[in-house]
């Protein structure tokens, strides 16, 4: 037959004295008690490591909105100043790369490969791209993080870049452009030799499929199509705005 926990106050379990404090925290000296006064403790341990859990959780919950967004009286979200004043300085930094590749131009030879490289350093920080004309590529590829994204604010936090609509935040983090060119057409590796690995997928630019190069033979060239038009991102309404701004950019 089963038996059945002792109760405190009961036969099996007396109950300390009224008062006794230090009696109910270490438990009555009785040992049948003992068991009792450690089941407590053990119960009233798990309910206070619980709450301390919760109460942690919710608290960083709320720093974290905090951090990310201060609503203002009307119950619109708004940009935090700290964020504001790194978006600033990030468009400053996008300013002066794209001004010193123009002023460079000049002293390239007609025809060197110089003046394609020169081309599309112009264009990847290029802010006109872009529906507010605010956001370049490099916007969320700086060169100081390794060509991802720059923000520290948001690199601690929510990861997720803002757009050339400063309140649309994207659905990802920035991966590094650093090596995008050098990633092949995603295609799956099914024997030994002929990738890195066997039976796996190799190439494309985004585990989700968003950039797979497999309709322009290069991945880095179907990501490209894809921020200028993505409503997070750089918000071109539709591709004709995003070719006559490529145009009138080259």
């Amino acid at each position: 037959m089963d038996q059945i926990p002792p109760v405190i106050g009961n036969k099996d379990c007396p109950k300390p004295a009224y008062g006794d404090v230090g009696t109910l925290i270490m438990g009555p000296e009785d040992t049948r008690g003992q068991s009792c006064s450690r089941r407590t403790r053990c119960t009233m341990t798990l309910i206070a490591f619980a709450g301390a859990v919760w109460a942690f959780c919710f608290l960083a919950t709320a720093i974290a909105e905090e951090k990310m967004f201060s609503t203002a009286a009307n119950g619109v979200p708004e940009t935090p100043k700290t964020l504001v004043q790194e978006i600033a300085a990030i468009e400053a930094q996008i300013d002066a790369i794209q001004e010193a590749a123009i002023a460079g131009i000049p002293s390239l030879l007609p025809g060197s490969p110089q003046r394609l490289q020169a081309l599309g350093k112009l264009l990847f920080f290029d802010k006109e791209l872009s529906v507010n004309r605010n956001e370049a590529c490099a916007f969320c590829h700086m060169p100081q993080t390794g060509y991802q994204g720059a923000f520290e604010s948001l690199n601690v936090s929510s990861v997720a870049m803002p757009g050339s609509v400063r309140t649309r935040f994207a659905l990802r983090k920035p991966p590094s452009a650093a090596y995008a060119a050098f990633s092949p057409p995603l295609y799956y590796a099914e024997k030994p030799g002929e990738g890195k690995c066997s039976q796996c997928f190799i190439g494309g630019n985004f585990w989700d499929l968003r950039a797979t190069g497999l309709r322009l033979h290069s991945p880095t060239a179907m990501q490209a199509h894809g921020s200028p038009l993505n409503p997070l991102e750089m918000a071109n309404p539709d591709p004709a705005v995003r070719s006559a701004r490529v145009i009138a950019s080259s």
